[in-house]
């Protein structure tokens, strides 16, 4: 499973964080790897799962990232991803984009941001393939002087 997901802002607010999150429903763990965009000061969010079977696969996406910031991910629960969501935090991967401390209305982005992720889950085989369910959650701050 892969995500290359973000979102931005409009009407003078600033995005200072923003997680996307995917799932895989199964009611059991399944979760054998996982990937996602990381690092400081990139413009472009890259990450790629690769993994043996009998013939090499590998899976990957990209996200551009203007202005900088940091790019990480996570595995399970994360504070801001609502919580009927992660009742299947087993499953759970994480791609985060996140300005850091933007307490003042100048700071964080006002463009599009995001970050990568990839997830390898092992489905029982005969088995039907669970729901995958994703979710996007930002947080942001008015950058307007007088109010947004």
């Amino acid at each position: 499973m892969c995500a290359a997901g973000g979102g931005g802002t409009h009407h003078g607010y600033r995005l200072r964080r923003i997680v996307s999150a995917t799932t895989m429903r199964a009611g059991y763990p399944a979760l054998i790897g996982s990937e996602w965009g990381s690092g400081e000061k990139q413009h472009e969010a890259t990450a790629t799962l690769g993994f043996q079977t009998s013939k090499p696969v590998s899976s990957s996406a990209t996200v551009n990232i203007n202005p900088v910031a940091k790019i990480t991910g996570s595995t399970g629960p994360d504070g801001g991803i609502p919580d009927d969501f992660e009742r299947d935090w087993p499953n759970q991967v994480n791609g985060i984009w996140d300005y850091g401390s933007a307490l003042t209305r100048l700071q964080g982005a006002t463009g599009y941001e995001g970050n990568v992720s990839h997830a390898l889950l092992e489905i029982p085989q005969g088995a039907t393939t669970p729901p995958i369910d994703t979710v996007v959650v930002a947080d942001t701050i008015c950058g307007r002087l007088f109010g947004c």
